[in-house]
């Protein structure tokens, strides 16, 4: 995986695991009612973000060929 791979794909998992925080954390303290009235909201940001991170990694998360056989695969032997 390249190095502009490996950034963008943390950057969309601090995003993801920000937004996760905040939410657990920060705005229960500030609102004892969150999300409240706001619950479709909710629900849609994170399913955004959610599906946002998994295009993330089936884009950047790819492995590049190398060329190399790294052997036969190993077989599972009963003792």
């Amino acid at each position: 995986m390249s190095t502009k791979n490996m950034v963008l794909l943390g950057g969309f998992a601090a995003v993801f695991i920000t937004f996760s925080l905040v939410c657990s954390f920060v705005l229960p303290r500030r609102n004892p009612n969150f999300p409240g009235e706001r619950l479709p909201l909710f629900i849609a940001a994170t399913v955004v973000l959610f599906v946002a991170m998994l295009i993330a990694v089936e884009l950047w998360a790819i492995e590049e060929p190398s060329g190399e056989h790294h052997g036969a695969p190993v077989a599972l032997v009963r003792v």
